[in-house]
């Protein structure tokens, strides 16, 4: 099968324009075909035979009318940070440790990577809110209730931005985690807004990340990275 057209026969064929070639079997006609003949016969839904025949030769050739079709690399691929950390179910002892690993905080972003770009100040603008990531809404889960300062959260689904300025983040908790980023953002679906400090990070991070530690028994920062900043939004567990 060949993307060429309108030539005359094969001799002067491009095989550069071949897209694929293909091997069927052939199989003896009950009677004799005068003129060469192509015809189609539907299988199921999904397939149909493309089928060949002249003199007494039959050749069928299968046709798949929904192939599989597998999505390519994400430039900005989709990750997961939890606290508890899942690999502490390597560590387990005892049955009652179970309950130690199981999923307090859970956040499912996307990674954009530098790529040699000005990142902030730059592709994220200062003073603009940002969606924590790319494509969908950075997705933030609390499976119990937590505080985030004065203001108490109930355990479910959450949205994460944040407006990165020079010196600060002001990270924001919202209730509208069914977007694509923070284009028809409504300040009315706010949870919790605050302002915490930016840092320099250890060393360039190449692509956004995001981990959860651990800063005590009922305290976790979930804190964000990228290019040569990073910043830490405290949260307190709830007993």
């Amino acid at each position: 099968i060949s993307t060429e057209r309108f030539i005359a026969g094969v001799a002067n064929r491009d095989i550069s324009k071949d897209v694929v070639a293909i091997s069927i079997p052939t199989s003896m006609t009950a009677e004799v075909r005068e003129a060469f003949t192509i015809g189609f016969q539907k299988v199921d839904e999904g397939h149909v035979n493309m089928i060949f025949e002249w003199d007494r030769t039959k050749a069928v050739m299968p046709i798949n009318l929904n192939p599989a079709s597998m999505a390519g690399s994400d430039v900005s691929p989709m990750d997961l940070a939890q606290y508890p950390n899942s690999s502490r179910f390597r560590n387990l002892q005892d049955p009652e440790d179970l309950d130690k690993a199981v999923a307090k905080i859970r956040v499912i972003y996307s990674r954009p990577q530098m790529k040699g770009r000005e990142i902030f100040g730059g592709l994220v603008k200062y003073g603009e809110v940002w969606r924590l990531g790319a494509n969908q809404t950075t997705e933030l889960t609390f499976f119990e209730d937590v505080m985030i300062g004065d203001t108490k959260i109930r355990a479910g689904k959450y949205g994460l931005f944040a407006k990165v300025n020079k010196d600060n983040w002001e990270f924001i908790v919202h209730k509208n985690v069914q977007s694509w980023g923070n284009a028809n953002h409504d300040d009315k679906d706010n949870v919790v807004k605050i302002t915490v400090p930016s840092e320099s990070t250890p060393e360039t991070v190449e692509a956004l990340a995001i981990v959860l530690q651990e800063k005590g028994s009922e305290e976790v920062e979930l804190v964000v990275g990228w290019e040569n900043t990073m910043a830490r939004l405290p949260i307190k567990l709830m007993k």
